[in-house]
């Protein structure tokens, strides 16, 4: 017997479109954010988020950049920052002592690469690259591009834990 209780079905829609209704707006608000990131800093090259899969949800490339990977080696790129985020977190006796990670920045011989932790189980990560350049100069950019996005993201809400007063 093939019945179907209508009932049942529109509330099964319902909830479908609210689900798409929700990524669809989080989508346009990291959208948002990854675009007003890369307005932070001229050294700023590119802002992404990613789900706790690993999956790109936004992203934005500065104006004319020619990206230095292509778009599966950016996903891939994605998934293992998830990963090693992840591996931090788990970390729970040095988390005690040490506190939640903020975030990770890794310096690669054409860019520094910094990976934050947002205060999300469905979106944990948004990363951000940044031109590399020479120099002491180089740490003062570096900081302020860093102070820049963490302002951002506490004015988007997008991080609690950045809201409760973390300053650097």
């Amino acid at each position: 017997m093939n019945s179907t209780n209508p009932y049942t079905n529109s509330i099964r829609e319902s909830n479908l479109e609210q689900m798409f209704d929700n990524t669809k707006s989080e989508n346009i608000t990291f959208r948002s954010l990854c675009k007003q990131i890369l307005q932070a800093h001229k050294s700023i090259r590119f802002a992404g988020v990613a789900n706790k899969f690993g999956t790109k949800i936004a992203s934005e490339y500065r104006k004319d950049l020619v990206p230095l990977l292509t778009e599966s080696q950016l996903e891939l790129s994605a998934i293992e920052s998830v990963i090693r985020m992840n591996t931090r977190i788990w970390e729970k006796d040095v988390e005690q002592k040490l506190g939640r990670p903020i975030y990770s920045c890794t310096l690669y011989e054409k860019i520094k690469r910094v990976t934050f932790l947002l205060d999300d189980e469905d979106f944990p990560i948004l990363i951000v690259s940044l031109d590399r350049e020479e120099g002491g100069a180089s740490v003062i950019q570096e900081s302020v591009a860093l102070n820049k996005i963490l302002s951002i993201v506490k004015e988007q809400n997008i991080s609690p834990r950045l809201n409760r007063g973390l300053t650097l």
